[in-house]
């Protein structure tokens, strides 16, 4: 007998769809779920449609992807659906309506004339602000006058929509709503970093210039993906390299504080329409400060190479072989070049096998890696999507590796690669 057997049919189909979404594992349950879900909601869907959008198949598509996401998110426990599953669906028709502009309508416009959706996002401040648990957020959050929070609204929602805007698979692909409180929102968890380094960029320029720990902490990212690339390229990290790195970080933080101060004066002239991080990234990235500081140090490295081959010179005359060391220098130079060409086939191969693999593993492993793979999603916040606990999660996330690795490691030996590192 169903948990809600007590139901009306329809919601007692409702239900069933709840208790079913839990079990979600694989391509086919998740395609079979849909179906049933459009088998319950498609009448409902199509009379509250124009003649107009039930042409529209990317308005359709939406529709039925975000309210399988949605139920997903439900408990068996809450009713609430179940019980204004026509109200409901209003909201969310409305909200997909929204989203399937995204990609039609500049990001600053849309974001501009998203009052519904700049709700939600006040919503969630008075939430922290309102938490019975004390947080460092919290105390940020507090400090936030009524015309501070509009306009940390509008610039959280911004920069997540220029997110949303910059992403390359189809927006519909992307599950953006969830239900709480009686009504269709943004889900938090989406948008959650961007509205805390909104918070802490407003306190830091308006009210306390001691909160600046933020910025730090973005700026050890930088450091810490500038070394990454620089140890990439160049061989062997010295002292000077070292140094460079950390002149790099310096200057983006000056760069930044520039950009700060700008912005006190006429906030109009700043928007940070990114993750923090992802923006300072971008220092770097545009003045090819890691090209020019490896360019540098090969500099050097040859000017040494060429005193100690003079030196070498002048005090054995009578070398068997002049062009000896030019010859070595050439092979390196060689080898240099085939190991760039290596490790681009190696990349080729990863995508190639990420693509065979099931569509969940696809999924998880894609996912767990958002925002164009710079930190990982934590599973605690993707078992929201995926269904199940963090620890399930992660223990299925480990086995999709395993499986990509051992058919990285196959392609590896069929091609005569040299073995991919565990």
């Amino acid at each position: 007998m169903s948990t809600f057997s007590f139901f009306p049919n329809r919601k007692r189909d409702i239900a069933r769809l709840i208790e079913q979404s839990r079990l979600l594992f694989d391509a086919e349950s998740k395609q079979n779920f849909a179906e049933q879900v459009g088998e319950v909601f498609d009448p409902l869907i199509d009379r509250r449609l124009s003649k107009a959008e039930r042409a529209n198949e990317p308005l359709q598509q939406t529709i039925l992807f975000e309210l399988c996401g949605l139920i997903g998110t439900l408990t068996i426990t809450d009713t609430y659906f179940i019980e204004h599953y026509k109200t409901v669906l209003d909201d969310l028709i409305d909200a997909c309506r929204w989203k399937v502009q995204i990609k039609d309508i500049p990001f600053v416009e849309m974001a501009q004339n998203s009052g519904q959706r700049q709700t939600d996002i006040r919503r969630w401040i008075t939430q922290l602000r309102e938490r019975q648990k004390p947080s460092h957020a919290q105390k940020l959050a507090l400090l936030l006058t009524p015309t501070d929070q509009q306009e940390v609204v509008y610039r959280t929602l911004r920069s997540f929509l220029a997110y949303l805007e910059k992403q390359n698979q189809p927006i519909h692909t992307t599950p953006l709503f969830w239900l709480r409180n009686g009504r269709v929102q943004l889900r938090i968890n989406l948008f959650r970093e961007y509205l805390l380094e909104q918070i802490a960029l407003r306190v830091y320029l308006f009210h306390k210039s001691s909160e600046a720990g933020f910025i730090e902490e973005s700026l050890s990212k930088v450091k810490h993906w500038v070394t990454a690339q620089v140890a990439d390229r160049a061989e062997g990290m010295g002292p000077e390299l070292i140094e460079g790195i950390n002149d790099i970080v310096s200057k983006v933080k000056l760069e930044f504080i520039n950009k700060c101060q700008r912005y006190r004066a006429d906030p109009e002239t700043f928007y940070l329409d990114a993750r923090l991080t992802s923006y300072l990234t971008g220092f770097v990235k545009r003045s090819a400060a890691i090209s020019k500081l490896l360019a540098a140090q090969k500099q050097d490295s040859n000017e040494d190479e060429l005193t100690s081959k003079n030196a070498s010179t002048e005090y054995t005359p009578y070398d068997d072989d002049p062009h000896e060391a030019d010859d070595l220098e050439d092979t390196d130079d060689a080898f240099a070049f085939d190991a760039s060409d290596h490790l681009e086939e190696l990349r080729n191969i990863m995508r190639s096998c990420l693509k065979l693999l099931c569509e969940t593993c696809r999924d998880l492993i894609t996912r767990h890696y958002n925002d164009g793979f710079s930190q990982p999603v934590p599973f605690k916040t993707l078992a929201i999507e995926f269904g199940g606990s963090a620890k399930t999660l992660e223990s299925r996330y480990q086995k999709c590796m395993e499986r990509l690795k051992k058919m990285a490691q196959d392609a590896y030996k069929k091609q005569q690669l040299i073995p991919y590192p565990r």
